[in-house]
This record gives C-alpha cells, sequence and structure tokens, in this order.
C-alpha cells in the first residue's frame, strides 16, 4: 500500500494574494458579479418585480371574470325559476308586449 503524500500549502504559496490591489480587485470583481446576478440575471430581483406585476394584472383579469360570471350565474338562477325575468328580457330586448295590452312611447 501506497501512502499518500500530503503537502500543506501555506501562504507563501499563494504569491499572487500577496498584492493588496490584486486582492482588492479579486474582491471587487466577485462582489459585481454578484449585484449582476441579484439584480439583472433570470431569477433576478427585476424579473421578480415583472412577474409580481403581471400577478396583479392577472388578478384583476380575475376579478373582472369572476365579477361578470356572478352576474351571468344570477341570470341564469333568475330565468330558471320565474317567469318575470324571461318576461321582463322579451319587453326591454325584443320590444314584445302582452295579448291585449297597449304600448305608448312618450317622446321627450
Amino acid at each position: 500500500y501506497r501512502i499518500l503524500n500530503i503537502k500543506y500549502m501555506k501562504l507563501d504559496d499563494f504569491q499572487f494574494l500577496n498584492n493588496r490591489r490584486t486582492v482588492i480587485f479579486v474582491m471587487v470583481a466577485v462582489f459585481l458579479f454578484l449585484q449582476y446576478e441579484l439584480w439583472l440575471s433570470q431569477g433576478g430581483i427585476k424579473s421578480i418585480l415583472s412577474l409580481h406585476k403581471n400577478i396583479q394584472v392577472q388578478a384583476q383579469a380575475v376579478n373582472t371574470l369572476t365579477k361578470q360570471n356572478n352576474v351571468l350565474t344570477a341570470d341564469i338562477t333568475d330565468l330558471k325559476k320565474g317567469g318575470q325575468a324571461s318576461e321582463e328580457r322579451a319587453r326591454t330586448d325584443l320590444g314584445m308586449i302582452k295579448p291585449g295590452e297597449t304600448y305608448y312611447q312618450f317622446l321627450g
């Protein structure tokens, strides 16, 4: 069996890190890269804000459609239960009158 010869690295082995300007440059570059990833990349804050805006628009559309559905549901229920709704529709939408009724229209 061969035993691995492990050499421990000392700080002196990293001579390029001895220069402060290099260290600062590397740290600033890493910081800028991370800031780019945070703000501008896909999944970053910019795209998340855009998604939140889209969610709000969709929620407003859903609310509008829900209100319209509720009105239509009430109309359907009213038409199924009683004759008053169908009579009202016939009078207003189609201009129909009952037999024996006289229709008067006043022009203003």
